[in-house]
């Protein structure tokens, strides 16, 4: 059974998601977030950067949340949840797989942070500004032809570019709360909606949120 180290209001909902959706067996331990909003030093026990997710499967052990999808898509997923490698499809999947953290989630995490300490610096506001709405127009713009990223199916791609999405929309983490980016961006919001939508999405919900 994989067992996931699910850090609150982390990136680690995600894997919690993509189970669900799979529906397979897994065990759930849940950490706190420490004061300064950090993960407790009892997560470097199980992987030495004590980043949220981790899982462990029989002897691996797999930090990285793109990694773990990959991982588990391959290993357990039976064909499940990502085109073939021969789909028309499959290039954008394998896309949007590693564009959620390698191009969207930098300047989201950029906006939270200058949003929520009040941080006075011009340029870098205006660089980061830039290039979050950017991003968000591409993404409008592609959810404006089809009904997932990878196509008109859904797929892990979509569990990956969830949590990064929603994370414009300023909940990203209580205390840290913000004005939405995404109001200006109707085919992000209905693609939101649609993905919430999801019977294992509402699980999920009810998993991470039961903390």
């Amino acid at each position: 059974m994989i067992k996931v180290h699910d850090l609150i209001h982390s990136r680690s909902s995600r894997i919690v998601w993509l189970l669900e959706e799979l529906e397979l067996p897994y065990e759930q331990v849940v950490y706190q977030r420490e004061p300064s909003m950090m993960a407790p030093p009892a997560m470097k026990e199980i992987h030495p950067l004590g980043k949220a997710p981790i899982i462990q499967d029989g002897d691996v052990t797999l930090a990285e949340s793109g990694a773990i999808v990959e991982y588990i898509l391959e290993r357990h997923g039976k064909g499940r949840l990502k085109p073939a490698a021969t789909s028309p499809d499959y290039p954008q999947y394998l896309q949007w797989i590693h564009y959620a953290e390698g191009s969207l989630m930098p300047p989201m995490v950029f906006d939270l942070l200058i949003r929520a300490t009040g941080t006075q610096a011009d340029l870098l506001g205006q660089v980061v500004k830039g290039m979050t709405h950017s991003h968000l127009q591409y993404l409008n713009d592609v959810l404006g032809k089809q009904a997932y990223f990878a196509g008109s199916e859904f797929s892990a791609a979509d569990i990956m570019m969830e949590f990064s999405v929603n994370a414009g929309a300023g909940t990203l983490l209580p205390g840290m709360e913000r004005e939405s980016l995404l109001t200006s961006y109707d085919n992000i919001q209905k693609y939101l909606e649609r993905v919430h939508a999801r019977p294992a999405y509402q699980r999920t919900l009810k998993k991470i949120n039961k903390l």
